[in-house]
């Protein structure tokens, strides 16, 4: 906010101004010859450069845009011979995504707290989608109730099976069993592959589904990583590797002597960013001990997440540059008290190794040669579940990821812009993504006048759009109008909420037939 002396949202009259760190850079402006800025490498960070640059310029006209990916020496070298000039493209792509945001969002915001009486509500072009997602799984979730048991054993190997039953009886019979048996179905040799080093949904996915991080959390540490220079840009789509990354991960592989199963990789073809990896050859537990020994400085403390997030970048990276593995898979018929309530694949040997050197493979080495395996049962859990799970956080930047909604730098704030307006909340134990009853009813309401800004294939287009803008193929002006021609069509602006020049424009441009069909906007 730039024209209140208090907090529009919280109320708050204790806040940090920006006003000094415009006036320190202009006063920097005049002491040198050059600046430049390295704001990130996307088109948010393109917007906020010209920001910056409309602000310095009046004091210094040499003003040059440079991109780093990494934050290390030889990347900013690298970067200051590819300077350039602000990229108005891009700049313009973001000025249309935030219209965007603004007439879609606020103008279905305000139906919203109008129908219901609250300020409180607000709906964007991601956030209706996504919440359409997670209503519709929640009474598919409700509509596939069941009793699930599970049941784990000790000995003479440790692993748990469950299956969801519909009969109280045969639940009955299940939970009071001491043994579970495996019958052998078939054995077989394969190879695992690699997976490609981490994309941010990729990522966030699994920093929710292995270390229990929510998505906004996992972006703020992300973040913090990129800033102390450990790992590169963290907002990517692209899982190409620089060679420089593939040397990074040659020599560590070198000096924990596995020199022998590196398969250098580049995973695709460049981009504008790189995946996500580490920007130097150490892993999280030589990390930790170089920063002990002050052998490496950074400009945090490393906390306990950090290590955590920072290892999962780590293994998957250096993964990514081994060989596969080779192993033997046994299937197994599952059977309680003569019930065969499943089947389980797993791993009983490594033939070859590779990877998995690095990234551990789950291995249940005892059920080696064994057709016939009866184990002890250590306990056993029977509780209300369905066959249909409820969506953790990463499974919905999957779904924005896979249906092509949103992008790397909104996925966290898309989730947590429904955790503001209350409409989703996480269960305790699990994480699971619940829908509240505000969430349930606002969903209602859209579905019933407003269904088109719940499609997926609406706000997928607009994403094009903007990416049609940023290659200069389409004028952002013809798309504002478009935008708000539709928005006039389906009722959810009205002429009284434009001022009356912008409504003559609109309908000017239109009728004169200047512009092709919008179908291409929305």
């Amino acid at each position: 906010f730039t024209d209140l002396d208090f907090c529009p949202r919280c109320g708050t009259s204790v806040y940090s101004d920006s006003k000094l760190i415009v006036y320190l850079l202009q006063k920097l402006g005049l002491e040198v010859d050059e600046v430049y800025i390295a704001t990130d490498p996307d088109i948010e960070g393109e917007k906020i450069a010209y920001d910056v640059y409309t602000a310095i310029s009046p004091f210094n006209q040499n003003i040059w845009r440079i991109e780093l990916h990494e934050i290390t020496r030889s990347e900013l070298l690298s970067a200051l011979n590819k300077k350039r000039h602000i990229n108005w493209r891009l700049v313009e792509a973001e000025i249309y995504r935030r219209i965007l945001d603004r007439l879609v969002g606020f103008s279905l915001s305000a139906k919203l707290q109008r129908a219901f009486g609250s300020k409180n509500l607000g709906i964007g072009r991601v956030q209706g989608p996504l919440l359409d997602f997670v209503v519709k799984r929640y009474y598919e979730h409700l509509s596939s109730r069941c009793k699930k048991i599970c049941i784990s054993s000790r000995e003479p190997v440790k692993l748990t099976v469950c299956t969801c039953l519909d009969s109280s009886e045969l639940v009955e019979k299940l939970r009071n069993t001491s043994t579970i048996e495996l019958v052998r179905l078939r054995e077989e040799l394969v190879e695992i592959a690699p997976k490609p080093p981490y994309t941010t949904e990729e990522l966030l996915a699994d920093a929710s589904n292995k270390l229990g991080l929510q998505a906004e959390a996992t972006m703020k540490i992300a973040q913090e990583l990129y800033e102390a220079g450990l790992i590169t840009y963290h907002r990517t789509d692209c899982t190409y590797i620089s060679n420089t990354g593939i040397s990074i991960a040659k020599t560590y592989l070198r000096g924990r002597g596995l020199e022998n199963f590196f398969t250098p990789r580049h995973w695709g073809e460049p981009g504008s960013h790189e995946a996500i990896r580490p920007v130097n050859p150490y892993d999280a537990e030589q990390l930790l001990r170089a920063t002990e020994e002050g052998l490496v400085q950074l400009v945090i403390p490393l906390t306990s997440k950090h290590l955590a997030l920072y290892d999962l970048i780590f293994k998957r990276f250096i993964a990514s540059q081994m060989k596969p593995y080779r192993a033997l898979k046994s299937r197994f018929k599952v059977v309680v008290n003569g019930f065969e309530i499943g089947e389980l694949d797993l791993l009983v040997d490594i033939i070859d190794h590779g990877f998995d050197l690095v990234e551990k493979a789950k291995l249940y080495s005892e059920l080696k040669n064994t057709e016939r395996a009866v184990l002890a049962v250590e306990s056993t859990r029977v509780f209300n579940s369905s066959r249909i799970p409820l969506y953790t956080e990463g499974d919905l930047v999957l779904l924005m990821k896979t249906h092509g909604i949103g992008r790397p730098s909104t996925y966290s704030k898309v989730i947590a812009s429904l955790k503001r307006h209350g409409y989703i909340i996480l269960s305790k134990v699990r994480q699971k993504v619940v829908p509240t009853k505000r969430g349930v009813l606002v969903h209602k309401y859209l579905v019933e006048n407003y269904p088109k800004y719940l499609s997926v294939e609406l706000t997928r287009r607009m994403e094009r759009t903007i990416e049609t803008i940023s290659r200069g193929e389409l004028e952002v002006h013809d798309a504002v109008v478009e935008v708000v021609a539709e928005l006039l069509e389906n009722n959810v602006l009205h002429a009284s909420d434009l001022p009356a020049d912008l409504y003559s424009y609109v309908s000017l441009r239109l009728t004169s037939n200047t512009l092709t069909t919008n179908t291409h906007v929305l």
